[in-house]
């Protein structure tokens, strides 16, 4: 994937939160990236996720693009109840998006 596909990846699954009301918007920002407006329903679901995180100890590797999801953490009914949600607005995620989702949660948050 080139840059502009990934951006227009990233613009897809932010405007799906955006749907589930997560976020009440978002810009891009060179040099900053993505500017996230989190309304606050995103702030509850971010703590929860962010929470389930620290409880299976998540750090992202060196080289990764992303934090990844833990087996038992995706298995969980908060996480699955986010990725239902989100899957309401639109096709199933894919691998990649459920990665993206999951690093907008843990990272992107503040």
């Amino acid at each position: 994937m080139d840059d502009e596909e990934i951006r227009a990846k990233h613009e897809a699954l932010l405007d799906r939160m955006c749907l589930e009301g997560w976020l009440s918007g978002y810009r891009y920002q060179d040099g900053r990236g993505f500017l996230l407006n989190w309304t606050p329903d995103g702030d509850w679901q971010a703590e929860h996720i962010k929470g389930l995180a620290k409880l299976y100890e998540v750090q992202q590797k060196q080289f990764d693009n992303f934090v990844t999801v833990p087996d038992g953490l995706a298995d969980s009914l908060i996480w699955q109840k986010a990725v239902s949600k989100i899957a309401a607005h639109g096709p199933p995620l894919s691998k990649y998006e459920l990665q993206f989702l999951f690093h907008v949660f843990v990272r992107w948050h503040s």
